[in-house]
């Protein structure tokens, strides 16, 4: 797929998000989604690998009652931002993507907060949440699989319109696994327990830890990622 092309696919599933959020009324005049996808087409083409993210929620502002609040920007649109270095959740995602890409390890890499253009590698993967509309301040696993059912038809369209090499889930690969692997199937391998690696169709699926995970140090992580991409 060109990067025009791509660019217009995604135009239309944003559009479908929304339409999919007012029919389904999760949308309102004080909350709408926030659409993912990714950056530029073109730096996702041509970045090294084309490499997808899979996390579960993202999050905006809050009312007076703690109910979510906001919405209605793109979720990529944020990594325009002079801080989006500093989420604790990004930060591993850019540290693993730029050692990966630039053939670094965690120990070779410059601190984010010395080299900030680091988080341009953002601009270069896909990026896409389970649920597209901004989430309370906690999430179980119950309303996800809820939310996941709600979201699949437009999760598998981004899945095929990215068509990525590799997808990396943040603790989300159990709502995934029947739908891309079948509910069988077991880890082609495994990296040091931290990433169970799944492929079909000649796609890679890491089953890794959330990015903003406290069990591993940031090291063990950002490197067994970086390892897992370079077994496909």
């Amino acid at each position: 797929m060109t990067a025009e092309k791509l660019q217009l696919s995604q135009e239309k599933i944003i559009e479908k998000i929304y339409s999919f959020a007012k029919e389904n009324k999760l949308s309102n005049d004080n909350v709408e989604p926030i659409p993912d996808g990714v950056y530029s087409a073109e730096l996702y083409l041509s970045a090294p690998s084309q490499i997808m993210w899979i996390l579960k929620e993202p999050y905006d502002d809050f009312n007076e009652k703690g109910e979510p609040y906001g919405g209605g920007w793109n979720l990529f649109s944020a990594f325009d931002n002079d801080n989006a270095w500093s989420s604790p959740t990004w930060q591993p995602i850019i540290y693993s993507m730029y050692g990966l890409f630039y053939n670094q390890k965690w120990d070779k890499m410059d601190e984010i907060c010395n080299n900030k253009k680091m988080a341009d590698v953002l601009k270069q993967i896909a990026y896409i949440n389970i649920s597209k509309m901004p989430a309370s301040t906690t999430t179980n696993d119950n309303s996800l699989y809820e939310k996941y059912e709600l979201w699949k038809e437009i999760l598998m369209e981004q899945i095929a319109i990215y068509a990525p090499k590799i997808i990396i889930f943040g603790r989300t690969f159990e709502y995934f696994k029947t739908d891309l692997v079948g509910y069988d199937a077991v880890p082609l391998s495994s990296v040091e327990g931290v990433i169970n690696i799944y492929e079909k169709n000649g796609v890679y699926y890491l089953d890794a830890y959330h990015p903003n995970q406290k069990k591993f140090s940031r090291g063990i992580y950002v490197n067994t990622i970086i390892e897992s991409c370079l077994l496909k």
